[in-house]
């Protein structure tokens, strides 16, 4: 049988930054694929060096129809989602 989309997305998310990571994905109307990525291994790296990482495994290991699939997929540590969550609290 083949893997979902989403369990290959998964997949290769758990390949770019670790299987400690947190993913969350969703897929929304339409098919697409939504995400949230949480791991320890962004704190010394730049919002573009994240997204640079995460998107070279998806290019690699996605066909080219899967990966247009794949809307955005938003890259935090886990203190940086700590401190947006509080914020968005008050």
């Amino acid at each position: 049988m083949a893997k979902s989309l989403k369990a290959k997305v998964t997949s290769a998310l758990q390949e770019a930054v670790g299987r400690d990571a947190q993913i969350e994905l969703e897929v929304v109307p339409g098919g697409d694929i939504v995400g949230h990525v949480l791991s320890r291994t962004f704190a010394r790296e730049s919002g573009t060096e994240r997204q640079d990482r995460i998107w070279k495994v998806l290019d690699r290991r996605l066909t080219r129809p899967e990966r247009r699939r794949v809307t955005f997929i938003v890259t935090d540590t886990p203190r940086e989602y700590a401190v947006l969550k509080k914020a968005a609290a008050e």
